[in-house]
C-alpha cells in the first residue's frame, strides 16, 4: 500500500499517488496502551505538517 502511495516514479511512467510526502509509520499496540488505534491515529496526527 505504501507503495501504491509514496512511490517514486519508476522510469515507465508509473508513479505514487503523492510521491513527494514522507510516510511515517506508527503501532496500534504498544506495551503501555495495549491495542490502541486512537492512541496511534494522535500519534500520526502529530507528525502532520502543512505545506
Amino acid at each position: 500500500m505504501m507503495g501504491v502511495l509514496v512511490g517514486d516514479e519508476d522510469g515507465g511512467g508509473v508513479t505514487g499517488l503523492i510521491p513527494k510526502a514522507t510516510p511515517y509509520m506508527v503501532p496500534t499496540i504498544t506495551q503501555e496502551a495495549g491495542c490502541n488505534v486512537g492512541a496511534a491515529a494522535a500519534l500520526d496526527a502529530q507528525k502532520l505538517t502543512p505545506r
